[in-house]
């Protein structure tokens, strides 16, 4: 069976040292930063292909026939994770001079924050631009998107003989509440 997987690992896994990267250039000309390249390069950064890809590896049971509808489904629950992680860890990452959180990009892209109102050694600017995220509900954007992502898979008639997709999809009910409960902490 790993044999079998090999292929697609390692396509995942050129994903996300792609994303890595876009994060790297990102950071580095912040007037590149839109919704659509983030949205597209940095779930990768969950990882959650790969991590599935190894589990599939040694899942003697599963069937290749579910593989389309289980990356299907993948699809989602990624970019579902990295909207939780988005969410709990913009404000840390701010600080440290990481604007690559899809609320920091989203505020650059609708002009909430230019740019020049980045500079994470000033301490000041950092509060003003938080404040300004905070006073448009950014956040509540990005949740919004992960609850119509999280209907959106759980009402899909996607089928997976061998995976539960229904569970699946569930245990992203529990990353959130993680992901929430972390924060400040991550």
């Amino acid at each position: 069976m790993h044999d079998e997987h090999r292929d697609i690992f390692d396509c995942d896994l050129r994903q996300t040292l792609t994303a890595i990267d876009y994060s790297r250039v990102l950071n580095d000309n912040v007037e590149l930063a839109n919704m659509e390249g983030i949205e597209h390069y940095d779930p990768h950064n969950m990882l959650m292909f790969p991590y599935a890809n190894v589990d599939l590896m040694y899942s003697p049971s599963f069937d290749t026939a579910d593989l389309g509808s289980l990356r299907s489904v993948i699809w989602n629950l990624q970019r579902m994770a990295r909207i939780g992680n988005w969410t709990t860890t913009w404000e840390r990452e701010l600080r440290e001079g990481d604007y690559t959180a899809g609320p920091i990009v989203y505020a650059l892209q609708e002009k909430i924050i230019s740019p020049s109102d980045l500079d994470p050694a000033d301490e000041d600017a950092i509060e003003w631009v938080t404040k300004l995220i905070e006073e448009n509900d950014v956040e509540d954007r990005f949740l919004t998107d992960w609850d119509e992502r999280y209907a959106e898979v759980t009402e899909r008639d996607e089928q997976a003989d061998s995976v539960d997709l229904g569970a699946f999809a569930e245990g992203m009910k529990t990353v959130l509440s993680y992901q929430i409960a972390a924060r400040g902490r991550k």
